[in-house]
């Protein structure tokens, strides 16, 4: 059965009339939605999130009230988030002007407030996808030097990808397993941070089940 209170895009798909909100911010929050006529209704609490979720009724007439100018700032503020064709929900719109609202009130503070995603038809070999679309070759770029500082160098650790010899790389990471990658070597080097021969490390070539409209709370949106 189709759920029509989601709004499906090519990259994300959520509720279109509920929110997630954090308790503190709730006064706030209602002050606006009460001033756009806007009404909450609440759903369930997630203590381990600390979270709160509301479905909102009369969003389109709330934010039609704001002016035609909230649409060109929620576009110039996610440049690359919608694609042709695409246009800011009134949920969207409405976010927007609670953070933007905020923001200008209270020296840049902004409510914790997102919206309720939902995850479908979630499948991996071996990997989960993102991005949209086929991938498009860049230009090469060049790393800098290696330094000869002594002083403490910061780490960034890397799950689950794998890296492929190069010499360029060669000496500016660490493997979490004894294995050896040699920049003459033709095979894969094993993912960054992880212990390949441990089996609960091996991949799977599998099939993820697909879910129907689960929600995922977040906190942004």
């Amino acid at each position: 059965m189709a759920d029509y209170n989601v709004v499906r895009r090519r990259i994300e798909a959520f509720r279109s009339d509920e929110i997630v909100l954090d308790p503190k911010d709730l006064r706030q929050v209602r002050q606006r939605l009460d001033a756009l006529q806007i009404t909450m209704t609440f759903l369930a609490a997630s203590a381990r999130l600390g979270l709160h979720r509301y479905r909102l009724g009369g969003i389109a007439a709330g934010v039609g009230s704001l002016g035609p100018g909230l649409v060109e700032r929620v576009r110039a503020a996610a440049a690359g988030t919608y694609m042709e064709g695409e246009t800011p929900s009134p949920l969207d719109l409405l976010l927007f002007h609670l953070r933007e609202a905020s923001a200008a009130a209270h020296q840049g503070y902004q409510p914790v407030v997102a919206k309720v995603r939902v995850y479908e038809n979630i499948e991996g070999s071996p990997y989960s996808g993102g991005s949209v679309g086929d991938p498009r070759p860049v230009a090469a770029f060049g790393l800098p030097a290696r330094s000869d500082s002594t002083r403490r160098r910061p780490r960034i650790g890397i799950l689950d990808t794998p890296l492929h010899p190069h010499p360029k790389l060669a000496g500016r990471y660490l493997l979490g397993s004894p294995a050896r990658c040699s920049p003459r070597s033709s095979s894969r080097c094993p993912s960054a941070g992880t212990r390949s021969s441990s089996p609960r490390w091996r991949r799977r070539r599998r099939r993820t089940p697909s879910s129907s409209s689960t929600p995922c709370w977040t906190r942004r949106s």
